[in-house]
């Protein structure tokens, strides 16, 4: 009898962890995110939000931080089962823009993950944005400036692109400025 209840354990167990894969967790998560990014998503800290349009995944938002601090906010976060967050390129936070025909994803503004020159992509008249109108340019309800992960390309150790979602508007700024930080799940 002894013999074949530690014999049970012992195939019971081998069935775990044969059924779940035997393996280290890859910093991914497979629960189903069911919450939509909307401008009235309520935001728990533990659950993000899946925008339908792109399948992008974003995070709660941070208070206002440096560029660096964004960064380092980004590589530490943990929501929603995933560890695995970077700050958007300037492209992927675009597409949170809604409503401003110039600088939502695919609009008039050049300013792109493969044109990132202040120069030559970026117009002011174009990339300004829309008329001040606290959250209406966001997916998410965003208001204020929001960092992305990349630089602009004439000056690459200093000015980093942004979204201003008051006015839905593309520029780079010092990165010691205080803006706030949305992250993005790979």
């Amino acid at each position: 009898m002894k013999n074949s209840i530690i014999t049970l354990i012992i195939a019971l167990t081998a069935i775990i962890i044969i059924g779940c894969g035997g393996e280290e967790d890859d910093n991914t998560t497979t629960e189903t995110i069911t919450t939509e990014c909307t401008q009235d998503t309520v935001w728990n800290g533990k659950t993000p939000c899946i925008d339908k349009a792109t399948n992008y995944i974003w995070s709660e938002r941070s208070e206002e931080i440096t560029w660096d601090a964004a960064i380092t906010y980004c590589k530490n976060l943990t929501e929603g089962g995933y560890t695995d967050w970077q700050l958007p390129t300037i492209s992927e936070l675009r597409t949170l823009i809604k409503e401003c025909p110039t600088t939502i994803s695919g609009g008039t503004c050049a300013v792109t993950d493969s044109c990132l020159s202040s120069t030559s992509c970026h117009d002011d008249d174009i990339c300004y944005g829309c008329e001040y109108n606290s959250s209406k340019y966001s997916k998410t309800g965003d208001q204020g400036t929001l960092w992305t992960a990349t630089s602009d390309s004439d000056n690459p150790s200093q000015d980093i692109w942004t979204v201003y979602f008051y006015l839905a508007s593309v520029d780079s700024y010092d990165k010691t400025n205080l803006f706030y930080a949305r992250a993005i799940a790979p």
